[in-house]
């Protein structure tokens, strides 16, 4: 996950900053059986399923990115029917405390 803009160096922000965090799983998957991960929400201080946020640093924030594990369709030389990724029941969080100042 990535952070815009980045915290003092105490690791706090100024009060009224906005802050942009944008969940970075896996960009792409190749042709193998190794799973990668995939963004599915935002826990916490923060909602929703869009990858990228804006939270306004108006008291101590904990904002959790939750990720999945997909598996990849398996890749063949003939043309085979497309099949979709299905996430594992449990979405793998990152935890990122953010603190006022």
């Amino acid at each position: 996950m990535t952070q815009d803009p980045l915290p003092e160096h105490d690791g706090r922000y100024a009060a009224g900053t906005e802050v942009t965090l944008v969940a970075s799983p896996s960009a792409h998957y190749e042709c193998k059986d190794t799973p990668y991960l995939a963004f599915v929400s935002w826990s916490g201080a923060a909602t929703g399923g869009e990858p990228t946020i804006n939270i306004l640093m108006d008291g101590d924030k904990a904002v959790t990115a939750n990720f999945a594990e997909f598996f990849p369709p398996l890749c063949t030389p003939t043309p085979t029917p497309t099949v979709t990724p299905t996430p594992t029941a449990t979405p793998q969080p990152i935890y990122l405390p953010i603190i006022l100042r």
